[in-house]
C-alpha cells in the first residue's frame, strides 16, 4: 500500500512538472539537440561595429537554417550585416560559414544557408511532422547555453495552453520549452513548430519596505509555438537572395477588426469583417478606389474568416495579399457605409524598407543621409507610398557641439529640402551636392524639414 502510494505521488510530481515519459527520450533529446543553433552576425554601423547574437533551427541537410526574422533589430541595413556564424551542441568554437538569404514576410522567419554544414547536424526537415497540436499535449524542446566557449544543449517540456488555427498556425505553452527560433517536438519526437514569440507572466512584487505587491509583467523564455506545418509552407517560399524578399502589398494602414454586433446592426451578417484606417497616396488601393472607413467583407470571394485571436485574422487578410504575384488582381467586396461593390485592386510590391535602403555616412561632416522611406512620409503626415527625398540617417554626438554650428541642430529623421541654396529631391541628388564641395568649402547648409516645422542648420565642414 505504502508503494502504491508512493507511486501515485510520484507520478503526480512528474504530471505536476511536465515530464515526458518517454523511454527512448534521452536519446531523442541527444539527437534533436544537434538542430539547435546559435548564430552571430557583425553589423557596421556609424559608432563602430558590434556583434549581433540570435538562435535558430537547422532544416535540411543542404545548409539550410531558419531563424525569427524579427530578432534583428530594425535599424540595421542588409549592406552592412556580415560574417554570419553558426554553432550548435558540440560543435567548433569558431562556427560554421554560413550566407543570409532573406525572409518570408507571412511567416516572419529568415534564412540561412551553411556553406559546409556538418554531418553532426540534424535536419528536422526530415523529420515527421506533427500537423496539429491540441490542448494538454506534450512538447518538448532544447534549448542552447554557452559553456566554456562551447554550447550545451538543455532540456525544457510543458504542455499545449491554447491552440490558434490560421495561415500562420499558432500554438500556446504553458512555459517555455526553447527561445526564439529554436525547434519543439512532441513526446514522440516528431516536429512540432518552432517558437516565434515571448509572452509575459505576470508577478507580484514588494517596493522596498512596502507591504502593499504591485503586478509587473516578466518576460520568460518565448512559449508561442508557430507549427510545424506553416514553418514547411515558409520554407516552401524561401528566398534565395535578401533581393528575393519582396512581399505584396496594396497600401492600407491601421486595418482593424470590426465588431460583430455593429457589423449585424448594419446589415453585414455575422461574418468577420475588416475596416480600413488608412489609405496611402499613390499606392494600388488608392488607384483601386478605396477609401478610409471601407469595410472589407470578402477576400477573392470568400468570407473573413473568423478567429477567437484577432492577429490570425489579420494574418488572413496579409496571407491573402502576399500569395500574389506582384501585378496580380485582389477581388474585394467592401461595403463603403452606402452600399456593397466588387473592388479589384492590383497588388504592387512592397515599398523599401529601412534595411533595404541606401545610405551614405560623411564621417567628416559628422551625420549620415539615407533614402526617404514610406515610414518617413507617415511620420511627416504626407502618408504617401512612393515619397520622393533625402532624410538624415545619422547624427553624431559631436556635430551639434561644434565651435560655430548654428542656433538649430540636424536630428535624425530630419528631410533634407536643400543643400547650399539647392533643392533637394532624391538621395541621389543629396549626395551628389555633398560629394561636390568644392576643397575650400568651410560650411554646409541645409534646409531641413521636421515634424515641428522647417529649419535653417549651418555645419562647418572639418578638414
Amino acid at each position: 500500500m505504502l508503494y502504491r502510494a508512493l507511486a501515485l505521488f510520484l507520478v503526480f510530481i512528474c504530471c505536476r512538472a511536465g515530464v515526458l515519459c518517454a523511454e527512448n527520450l534521452p536519446e531523442l533529446f541527444r539527437q534533436r539537440s544537434t538542430s539547435c543553433l546559435a548564430i552571430t552576425f557583425k553589423h557596421s554601423g556609424y559608432d563602430g561595429e558590434s556583434k549581433i547574437f540570435l538562435r535558430g533551427t537547422f532544416w535540411s541537410s543542404d545548409g539550410l537554417a531558419i531563424f525569427c526574422y524579427s530578432d534583428i533589430p530594425m535599424r540595421m541595413r542588409f549592406a552592412d550585416i556580415r560574417d554570419f556564424r553558426v554553432f550548435f551542441k558540440g560543435g567548433d568554437e569558431l562556427g560554421l560559414k554560413a550566407r543570409f538569404l532573406g525572409f518570408d514576410e507571412i511567416s516572419g522567419l529568415g534564412f540561412l544557408k551553411l556553406d559546409n554544414p556538418a554531418k553532426e547536424l540534424f535536419p528536422v526537415g526530415d523529420l515527421p511532422r506533427r500537423e496539429k497540436l491540441n490542448v494538454a499535449d506534450d512538447v518538448w524542446g532544447a534549448a542552447l547555453a554557452e559553456a566554456s566557449n562551447c554550447h550545451v544543449a538543455e532540456f525544457y517540456s510543458s504542455k499545449v495552453s491554447i491552440s490558434f488555427d490560421g495561415v500562420n498556425r499558432r500554438h500556446i505553452l504553458c512555459s517555455g520549452v526553447s527561445r526564439m527560433g529554436e525547434p519543439v517536438f512532441d513526446k514522440s519526437g516528431a516536429f512540432a513548430g518552432i517558437t516565434a514569440d515571448s509572452s509575459a507572466r505576470t508577478v507580484l512584487v514588494s517596493q522596498g519596505g512596502d507591504t502593499e505587491k504591485i503586478p509587473l509583467e516578466m518576460y520568460d523564455i518565448p512559449n508561442i509555438v508557430l507549427s510545424a506545418e506553416s514553418v514547411a509552407a515558409a520554407v516552401r517560399r524561401a528566398p534565395k537572395s535578401p533581393e528575393e524578399s519582396k512581399s505584396c502589398w496594396i497600401g492600407v494602414y491601421n486595418v482593424g477588426i470590426m465588431d460583430r454586433g455593429a457589423a449585424r446592426l448594419m446589415g453585414l451578417g455575422d461574418s468577420a469583417a475588416l475596416t480600413i484606417g488608412d489609405v496611402l497616396k499613390n499606392s494600388p488601393a488608392e488607384r483601386a478606389g478605396l477609401k478610409q472607413g471601407d469595410i472589407v467583407l470578402e477576400v477573392d470571394g470568400k468570407n473573413i474568416p473568423n478567429s477567437p485571436m484577432a492577429q490570425q485574422t489579420l494574418d488572413a487578410f496579409s496571407a491573402a495579399i502576399d500569395s500574389k504575384r506582384i501585378g496580380e488582381p485582389l477581388r474585394l467586396k467592401i461595403f463603403d457605409g452606402a452600399e456593397k461593390k466588387d473592388v479589384e485592386v492590383f497588388v504592387g510590391p512592397r515599398p523599401k524598407t529601412y534595411r533595404q535602403c541606401k545610405a551614405k555616412y560623411y564621417k567628416n561632416l559628422g551625420f549620415a543621409v539615407r533614402e526617404m522611406l514610406m515610414d518617413d512620409s507617415e511620420r511627416l503626415g504626407a502618408m504617401d507610398a512612393s515619397p520622393k527625398g533625402c532624410v538624415v540617417d545619422y547624427v553624431g554626438p559631436e556635430l551639434n557641439k561644434r565651435e560655430g554650428a548654428a542656433s538649430s541642430t540636424l536630428a535624425d529623421g530630419d528631410l533634407i529640402r536643400e543643400i547650399n541654396s539647392q533643392h533637394v529631391g532624391s538621395f541621389e541628388e543629396a549626395v551628389k551636392l555633398i560629394d561636390n564641395l568644392g576643397a575650400d568649402a568651410r560650411q554646409l547648409v541645409i534646409l531641413a524639414e521636421a515634424p515641428e516645422g522647417t529649419k535653417l542648420v549651418k555645419i562647418n565642414v572639418k578638414k
